[in-house]
């Protein structure tokens, strides 16, 4: 059996929690439709908001298919950058043959089949775009193209130059390949007083 705290309760409200509309007649209030202005001002609002959505997802697009040519043209410009990464020490073997059979005269034919077969080598490397990169004594050593195996302490050449080439290096288009392998100049340490 409900207590008088109870009934009491539930004489006071009228409406039930549960129900809004009954919360609304009891208060007299009625929902209001939207005035046509308000109508108009929400769908011009949501017509901006689709047309942004619209030019955002076509600059999306656009961007995309950019990139992904770009990227293309990437991949088929280095795409034989691993064979010619291994043809670089071909040249350089068939270079060293080059020079070794200089020396003995009864090897020169053979050392003429070297030179023919290692220019064709090149010209064909070069087709596809190897390029020697430009190295010499004299020059100063430049970390992006040069790779130093030995220092060469002299006070005659300026600290930091190439003193002598060690190995050629090649680039594919804009791409080192293999850095010149140089010796570089270094000034004799001074002894301290």
């Amino acid at each position: 059996m409900p207590s008088q705290d109870e009934n009491r309760n539930t004489d006071e409200r009228p409406y039930d929690d549960e129900n809004p509309e009954q919360i609304l007649d009891a208060v007299d209030i009625e929902p209001q439709e939207p005035t046509a202005d308000q109508q108009i001002e929400q769908l011009q609002a949501d017509l901006e908001a689709a047309k942004d959505a619209q030019l955002r997802t076509a600059a999306q697009l656009q961007n995309f298919r950019r990139r992904t040519q770009e990227e293309q043209q990437q991949r088929m410009l280095y795409a034989c950058e691993g064979l010619l990464s291994d043809l670089v020490f071909v040249i350089d073997h068939f270079e060293m043959a080059c020079e070794a059979s200089d020396i003995n005269e009864h090897t020169q034919a053979v050392s003429k089949g070297y030179e023919m077969i290692l220019q064709q080598l090149i010209d064909v490397a070069m087709r596809h775009g190897l390029q020697p990169i430009d190295a010499a004594p004299g020059m100063f050593f430049d970390p992006e193209y040069h790779e130093a195996l030995e220092r060469v302490v002299t006070t005659d050449p300026c600290e930091g130059t190439v003193t002598r080439i060690i190995r050629k290096g090649y680039k594919l288009h804009d791409r080192v390949l293999r850095p010149v392998q140089v010796a570089v100049a270094v000034a004799p340490e001074q002894p301290e007083a």
